[in-house]
């Protein structure tokens, strides 16, 4: 996902680039002390991923999906499909697809902002599918404190609901 603001405020370039939001953020109260941060901004959301893809993907539609829109703020997951199986791409190559990635982006655009995430643990079928998901979780933890990048790791949330309760698991995670 590629988060970029339209900083003329005006409308996103093209209507087929926009996944979930483009909306004027109205001014929020005001923050406590000591921050500093101006929310009332345009942003444009773009959504540079596909469904089902893995970090070789990334690399190879890199330049035209995300570096080509000068993104502000750039989200990267792609831990959960690496480690499906069928797309025989071990930990150690799904590394250097990240290292990649980040490297051009950042090569491009030093400011852009690269948050790293991981998801929910795969359950069932998906599971057998990808038996080795924590150790691409955790070279998605490895990376981003390497390389000092934010880190939203959803993993370690998702696996205290799912011991806790399956149902609330299944509902909001129902494939």
């Amino acid at each position: 996902m590629v988060a970029a603001p339209d900083k003329d405020g005006g409308p996103p370039k093209t209507a087929h680039e926009v996944d979930a939001l483009s909306l004027p953020v109205e001014r929020v109260p005001p923050l406590p002390a000591g921050c500093a941060i101006d929310l009332a901004c345009t942003v444009l959301h773009i959504n540079s991923g596909a469904g089902g893809m893995w970090s070789t993907w990334g690399v190879e539609n890199l330049d035209e999906r995300v570096i080509a829109k000068k993104p502000d703020t750039l989200f990267i997951e792609f831990g959960i499909n690496d480690a499906y199986l069928d797309y025989k791409t071990p930990v150690a190559k799904a590394r250097a697809n990240l290292e990649n990635m980040i490297r051009r982006v950042l090569a491009a655009k030093p400011d852009t902002e690269i948050v790293l995430m991981t998801m929910n643990p795969p359950i069932g079928n998906h599971l057998k599918a990808r038996p080795e998901i924590k150790h691409y979780y955790e070279m998605y933890r490895q990376v981003a404190a390497a390389k000092g990048l934010k880190l939203i790791d959803h993993a370690p949330h998702w696996e205290r609901v799912l011991e806790h309760n399956t149902n609330v698991f299944h509902r909001y995670v129902p494939d």
